[in-house]
């Protein structure tokens, strides 16, 4: 089982959403959790053209709602989850700082 942890700014986006999205989007970051670095599509792509080395996206496709969530590993190996909305262009990234956490799902 791969560790996933959640950035404050996913977690705001996530409270957000209907308790439908949040169950879908639970379900898919199972598979995260089960196959880490080997998920692959139609659940996760590679993001080309991004700053960030290796960032991926967690595809979740809802009756009303294709979410893509970004997200990418760290040096740990460790799953960290990235807030994005819709289809928008820009993604939340922000260097974190040193000794600041994230949160971990249960």
């Amino acid at each position: 089982m791969w560790e996933v942890y959640l950035t404050e700014k996913y977690l705001n986006w996530f409270s957000d959403l209907s308790e439908f999205d949040k169950e879908e989007i639970y379900s898919k970051v199972g598979l995260l959790k089960e196959y880490g670095t080997n998920l692959g599509r139609p659940h996760a792509d590679t993001l080309k053209g991004s700053k960030k080395k290796n960032l991926k996206e967690l595809r979740v496709k809802t009756d009303d709602h294709v979410f893509k969530i970004a997200f990418y590993f760290d040096e740990k190996r460790n799953g960290i989850l990235l807030a994005r909305e819709g289809k928008m262009r820009k993604y939340f990234i922000k260097k974190k700082k040193r000794g600041t956490g994230n949160n971990r799902i249960i």
